[in-house]
């Protein structure tokens, strides 16, 4: 039963806070509060706060307008404020009425304590909210400047609109961020040795990897193998011989490179053998030549094949070909 009585209290208070019968025209919906109260409401809603009780905002007659205390004895912080005289202003106005009440005749019969000039000097009471516009400066004008209370309503708005739209780009941004970690998360991670780019290969893929020696532009490539082991080098051995002396060179197919040695002829060597040409021998596609090496000659050798020109020729079989 208690419970009941305190219900019943508590809405009756509240439904005596307020009270009007005053509606606005649609062209002045910038008026109303966030809680989509209109300013003859809100306005009810502050003059009753100060003394307890209904305070009643009747709708206008036409060429009629709204005034302040009648008297010093009506007289309150609440009714008083600028706060209370821009809402009370307002509310005629979005009736359709042009003519206001100045802000030097409302505070006439207000006194030097309950006057309040660029506030609303009490507490506000909690079923109703205060619009921003309705804090404008009232001395100044000696009235409600409605083109300037339009702007702040409209500046209100579209700073709620702009909070509205950051906050709303910021949860996006969140979201993609998250999406894309999760994303990137869960693409499987490649070490370098599983890399899928073409054109190269890791040192750990199978295969066979070309190395170009560096002696000669034109060398033939050398095939080796990152797995296989070093085999011992091919010697393959070239002999051929001219008059004043015979050179042998070397390849070995394991470094690409060629070495030379002269070795002194036998002066009764081949009777075939012609000693103004120069033949080299054939050269078998598998070696290679290092063009840094060149034959060199013995002058004095030279010399002494020359005296033994004039030996007997003695034929027999030819065997200096180079083996092949």
């Amino acid at each position: 039963m208690l419970f009941i009585t305190l219900v019943f209290l508590a809405v009756t208070r509240a439904a005596r806070g307020q009270r009007t019968n005053a509606s606005c025209l649609p062209q002045y919906d910038w008026m109303f509060n966030t809680l989509d109260q209109s300013p003859c409401q809100v306005a009810s809603w502050l003059a009753g706060a100060c003394i307890d009780d209904v305070f009643n905002i009747d709708s206008l007659q036409p060429g009629k307008h709204y005034i302040g205390p009648a008297t010093t004895q009506l007289s309150s912080p609440c009714v008083c404020s600028s706060v209370e005289y821009a809402l009370v202003s307002a509310c005629g106005m979005c009736q359709g009425e042009s003519s206001t009440q100045k802000w030097s005749t409302w505070i006439k019969n207000c006194t030097a304590g309950d006057t309040m000039s660029n506030g609303y000097n009490h507490e506000i009471p909690s079923g109703t909210r205060v619009p921003a516009w309705a804090y404008i400066d009232i001395p100044m004008a000696d009235m409600l400047d409605l083109n300037a209370a339009q702007s702040i309503a409209s500046g209100v708005i579209g700073g709620l609109a702009f909070l509205g739209v950051i906050a709303i780009a910021i949860v996006w941004l969140c979201l993609r961020k998250r999406r894309h970690r999760s994303e990137k998360g869960a693409q499987p991670v490649y070490s370098p040795a599983m890399t899928k780019e073409p054109g190269f290969l890791s040192p750990h893929t199978t295969g066979t990897a070309y190395t170009y020696s560096p002696t000669a532009p034109y060398d033939p490539p050398m095939l080796s193998h990152p797995s296989t082991a070093s085999l011992p080098p091919l010697q393959s051995s070239i002999v051929y011989s001219q008059p004043q002396q015979s050179h042998s060179r070397t390849f070995s197919a394991a470094s690409g490179l060629a070495s030379a040695s002269a070795t002194t002829p036998h002066p009764q060597q081949s009777p075939l053998f012609n000693p103004h040409a120069h033949t080299e021998a054939p050269v078998s596609p598998g070696a290679f030549y290092n063009f840094s090496t060149a034959p060199h000659f013995n002058t004095s050798q030279r010399n002494q094949d020359n005296n033994h020109s004039a030996l007997p020729l003695h034929p027999g079989p030819y065997t200096h070909y180079p083996e092949l």
